[in-house]
């Protein structure tokens, strides 16, 4: 309903002495007005209100074309006068509420539109708007009555059966919410603008039988089938059944279904299917490739080992939203995997600014900095996460390795040492060990840790045996 052009039908009377002065200037505001002149209007009816200011219509239009300009606050300023001038005025009380839903201060505009509503109980938009104001204000249940009087007033407004659908859910009353849903999909059980909507709203309260059973109705009912197999195939991949999804998904491109998002959710629900090549094809024919749909692509291309494609898909990614901390995360991994390990570094560091707790990202920002003979970097780096996970084998070990680089062997060593113990089969652990006491000079240890790195690995042993031979 277009409230402004509702409020404009307003009828007021003047309350004032000079009736006559009034009348006759409020004629001409409304010529000016009329002739499209709407700041000429403007100035016409302020002038009215500082010679007599309570005349209710030029108070009334002033707020009326503030409203109109999205100037809410002036337009309550005035609709607020109104209703001091005639407070039993239905359209004052009215207007007053639709200014103040407008600058969505929804906890006062309660109170004029209760006004409203008791001035006029029969009136399906006042009774909407105080329904929407409770709902705003998360009181769902003063909201019920007023959108159920709404529907028995007003049987076609579809936003009405949606809001009482979802205000039943929140009062926990699944019942009374779908009973109210499906007379919504009754008016017309063939549009499928109607499923959608009532779609939405059972996700939203995540009402996964009732979701299921809308999408088997669809199919059977609904005039545009592929339509309503691609909703079955969205509600499948939301709840990650995507060999479900890629059934329906497939029953709607029979059906003729070709929107722009199709072939990239297609793609997406193959590629979690391990349909990899299949997934690629899909996406690659997608004209909207959006965030989500291109980390997957990426990933896939990681799955195929193209690594200059996943990289390329990450980096497109990063583009479009420069704040998504798995694809700077994976556009590291991939970077790393083709040997450009200072920007892998720059894309962990990235990583890390957005999700500090991001705790592959901090390893392999330790690994990138180690590889990068920028050791004391890498040190720091991998202590602070073994603040948090102290018993972490692979930190240890890159910790350890690059004490043992920068020369700082009994540090090394230390590292080692507490590695062993945490994971006494780890033959790498044991070699470095051994490496660092030779480092140091305790030829005798290195020799004892030799003969225990022999039971686990003989090829790293004999290694170690070379480098103590030395």
């Amino acid at each position: 309903m277009n409230w402004i052009r509702r409020l404009l039908d307003f009828k007021g009377h003047p309350s004032i002495g000079n009736q006559r002065e009034a009348s006759a200037l409020f004629e001409r505001a409304q010529a000016v007005e009329r002739a499209g002149d709407v700041a000429g209007a403007t100035q016409a009816y302020t002038k009215i209100i500082k010679r007599a200011s309570d005349y209710a219509p030029a108070l009334f239009a002033l707020a009326t074309l503030y409203g109109s300009a999205g100037n809410w606050p002036e337009a309550e300023r005035y609709m607020e006068r109104v209703t001091e001038v005639l407070p039993g005025s239905f359209e004052a009380h009215f207007g007053l509420g639709v200014a103040r839903g407008n600058k969505h201060d929804y906890a006062n505009a309660r109170r004029p539109l209760q006004r409203a509503v008791d001035l006029k109980p029969d009136d399906a938009g006042a009774r909407f708007l105080l329904a929407s104001a409770f709902f705003a204000c998360k009181e769902p249940a003063k909201a019920i009555p007023h959108l159920v009087m709404t529907i028995d007033l007003e049987s076609s407004n579809r936003t009405a059966y949606l809001h009482l659908g979802r205000a039943y859910f929140l009062c926990n009353e699944s019942k009374k919410a779908e009973e109210i849903l499906d007379r919504l999909i009754d008016l017309d059980s063939a549009d499928v603008h109607k499923y959608l909507d009532v779609y939405g709203t059972y996700i939203d309260a995540n009402a996964q039988d009732a979701a299921a059973r809308l999408c088997e109705r669809a199919i059977s009912e609904c005039s545009e089938k592929g339509s309503a197999c691609f909703m079955a195939g969205m509600f499948h991949f939301k709840y990650e059944r995507f060999e479900q999804a890629v059934h329906y998904f497939t029953m709607a491109e029979e059906h003729g279904y070709d929107a722009l998002v199709f072939p990239g959710i297609m793609g997406r629900a193959l590629l979690k299917c391990g349909k990899i090549e299949e997934g690629i094809s899909y996406i690659r024919r997608s004209l909207l490739p959006d965030e989500d749909t291109t980390f997957d692509l990426g990933i896939a291309y990681v799955h195929k080992r193209d690594i200059p494609a996943a990289a390329h898909a990450f980096e497109d990614v990063v583009k479009m939203n420069p704040q998504n901390a798995e694809a700077l995360y994976n556009l590291g991994v991939a970077r790393g995997m083709l040997g450009d390990l200072q920007i892998a570094a720059k894309c962990y560091e990235m990583t890390l600014v957005l999700q500090p707790g991001h705790q592959k990202a901090r390893y392999n920002l330790g690994l990138s900095l180690s590889l990068l003979k920028r050791y004391d970097e890498a040190i720091t780096v991998l202590l602070s996460l073994l603040d948090t996970d102290p018993t972490n084998p692979k930190a240890l070990f890159q910790l350890g390795t690059a004490y043992h680089n920068s020369e700082k062997h009994q540090a090394s060593i230390q590292v080692f040492e507490q590695l062993v113990k945490i994971s006494p089969e780890d033959a790498g652990a044991w070699f470095s060990l051994g490496s660092s006491y030779f480092a140091i000079g305790d030829r005798a240890t290195a020799e004892r840790r030799k003969k225990t790195l022999a039971k686990l690995d003989r090829d790293l042993a004999n290694t170690l045996e070379e480098l103590l031979s030395q």
